[in-house]
């Protein structure tokens, strides 16, 4: 998935703008809202269907929506998903696959004739977080067992820090 948000950040991912100018013979709308040309900043950004769900997971996570151009978007995520907070967590994996399971229905349309709704991408980027997040907060009770069996609890005065946690587990 980060690969899509990597090539997407570069703007390398081939939208029907770059298709085009390669030379290719395509009608150029995006094919989520066929209301605008489909370059990155429309797909990811820009086309009502893609907002719309990121307008949902803002509001799922209790944080106000602004429509804003690509670029104030990625200066937005630049200042928002700074830490290791789960709130930052949750935003950068929704982020990431928003962009990830955009690009897939983009090409689902464009390739196999068959779409789905915004709510059903909604809910596979929910599903998909909240996987991810249960397999970290799995580890990290694993990772805490082990410290409490290891003494490791007891000979810090009974305190520990779960940023240790985090940063074992990001190695």
């Amino acid at each position: 998935m980060s690969i899509v948000a990597w090539m997407a950040i570069l703007n390398k991912l081939p939208t029907k703008d770059r298709l085009i100018n390669m030379g290719m013979k395509l009608d150029g709308l995006c094919d989520l809202c066929n209301a605008e040309l489909e370059d990155r900043d429309n797909l990811f950004n820009n086309c009502a269907f893609v907002s719309g769900i990121w307008r949902k997971i803002l509001q799922t996570c209790k944080i106000p929506h602004r429509n804003l151009c690509w670029s104030d978007s990625l200066d937005w995520a630049a200042v928002n998903f700074r830490g290791k907070s789960l709130l930052v967590s949750i935003l950068k994996l929704a982020w990431i696959s928003l962009l990830y399971f955009v690009w897939e229905e983009s090409n689902f349309r464009r390739f196999r004739g068959c779409s789905r709704s915004a709510d059903i991408i909604f809910k596979s980027i929910r599903r998909y977080v909240g996987d991810r997040i249960s397999a970290i907060l799995t580890r990290l009770t694993v990772l805490i067992s082990i410290f409490a069996w290891n003494g490791t609890l007891a000979s810090s005065g009974g305190c520990f820090n779960v940023v240790d946690c985090l940063v074992v587990l990001s190695l």
